[in-house]
């Protein structure tokens, strides 16, 4: 299960719905907000309607005019929201996955220094004076503000506030709080100035003791912006035994390379061949006219096919190997126990009285015949005088090699015994 947020920078054309509703719909999201959703409060319901079909809203409108928050949950899901201010809004939340509720603040920083004070502050008495010190508490959205130097990027000088970060440093280390451990892209905002490019780190996701004790394998994983300057962000919380969420991982993962692997080698014969083609062509023109295109060309061209050509080569070999592990391994395996059995039938019982001899008629499947030489010898009761005198031994001399004798030789004894 996962929630999410989104600056969406703006919520009102179907193209961005519809980016949303794909979004959302692949990673299975129930809950989740929008910050400048930029819709009119007049709006609101058939904007949700149209992104959102059937879920449930409770917005920002009290505070501003556009609605800087959207909170939004699927009917599955419960939200109650305890408070608001213009910068967050606490709420309390259960899902029908997870036993326990949760609470959740969804914040929105003010873009100046001063503004942003008062958010600190109200955080900082959150975890205070509330009971959310006691319980699973997450904090998620746009601060505004970055933590450390190493999330700000630009080609030119930039200047950064220290005291901004001082201040977010500051709330966290008297909340208690810490970042949630996350992958994906580092840097979620992008002024998209193409002379002066600008990359920061400002929307993060922070959580108490209690939420990392109750959910120890949550993460955050930040996403390509797509058309919005914001990157979208989930967060994963894994329900169960750490084995259970290993294998949800596992399967998670596994999915992960069935769709890289679709996306990138499929159909990999007719791509294996185009790509030979198209060096061909580039190889044709290059050698009646060159120039440094051509040149260029044909080396791209060239380890385009050689980079398919392997993976051809790579498919070739594990089908030919799914193809041994069914029918030549059973054949050789099958080959020696046959041999096997008949020169173990030179040193006992004459052949004529072994009812287990392999049969070497071919119009037999050798599916049937293999099934007749593993089962048969169980019909039979042998008698081995030696491993029943091991037994006496052992019970008057016991050694520390005793526990050799409860792995090989108890079970040989057993089987050599059967009815």
């Amino acid at each position: 299960m996962a929630i999410f947020f989104w600056n969406v920078r703006g919520l009102n054309s179907r193209s961005r719905q519809r980016i949303v509703r794909s979004w959302i719909a692949l990673n299975n999201l129930l809950v989740g907000y929008f910050l400048e959703t930029h819709v009119a409060e007049d709006n609101a319901s058939s904007v949700l309607a149209a992104t959102l079909p059937g879920w449930r809203m409770d917005s920002y409108y009290c505070c501003s005019e556009l609605g800087r928050i959207w909170i939004v949950w699927d009917l599955s899901v419960s939200v109650l929201v305890f408070s608001r201010t213009d910068q967050l809004m606490v709420c309390s939340i259960k899902i029908p996955d997870i036993a326990q509720s949760f609470a959740v603040t969804f914040v929105y920083g003010r873009n100046t220094e001063a503004e942003r004070r008062s958010f600190w502050d109200d955080i900082t008495r959150l975890s205070a004076s509330s009971p959310l010190c006691n319980s699973p508490w997450l904090l998620v959205g746009d601060f505004n503000q970055i933590a450390s130097v190493t999330e700000h990027y630009s080609l030119m000088p930039s200047n950064i506030s220290l005291r901004g970060l001082e201040d977010l440093q500051a709330c966290m280390r008297d909340s208690d709080l810490v970042d949630l451990p996350c992958r994906g892209v580092l840097y979620t905002w992008s002024n998209h100035q193409q002379d002066n490019p600008i990359l920061r780190k400002l929307d993060r996701a922070i959580v108490n003791g209690c939420w990392l004790a109750t959910f120890p394998t949550a993460s955050a994983i930040f996403d390509p912006p797509s058309d919005s300057d914001h990157a979208a962000c989930m967060k994963e919380i894994a329900v169960g035994s750490f084995m259970f969420s290993l294998g949800e991982l596992l399967k998670e993962a596994k999915k992960a390379c069935r769709d890289l692997n679709r996306r990138g080698f499929s159909n990999i014969q007719q791509r294996t061949k185009e790509s030979l083609s198209s060096l061909e062509d580039i190889q044709a023109q290059l050698m009646s006219n060159p120039s440094d295109f051509l040149f260029r060309a044909e080396h791209v061209a060239r380890k385009n096919w050689n980079f398919f050509a392997a993976a051809l080569e790579s498919f070739y070999k594990q089908k030919s190997r799914i193809k041994w592990l069914k029918e030549g391994d059973l054949e050789l395996l099958t080959s020696y126990l046959e041999e096997a059995d008949l020169i173990m039938s030179k040193h006992s019982t004459p052949r004529s009285s072994r009812s287990f001899k392999i049969s070497r008629d071919h119009s037999t499947p050798r599916s049937s015949r293999r099934n007749h030489h593993f089962t048969s010898p169980l019909d039979h009761e042998v008698e081995c005088p030696h491993l029943h005198h091991l037994t006496i031994t052992r019970s008057n001399h016991s050694t520390p090699w005793s526990s050799v004798f409860t792995f090989i030789a108890r079970p040989l004894l057993d089987f050599t015994t059967l009815p």
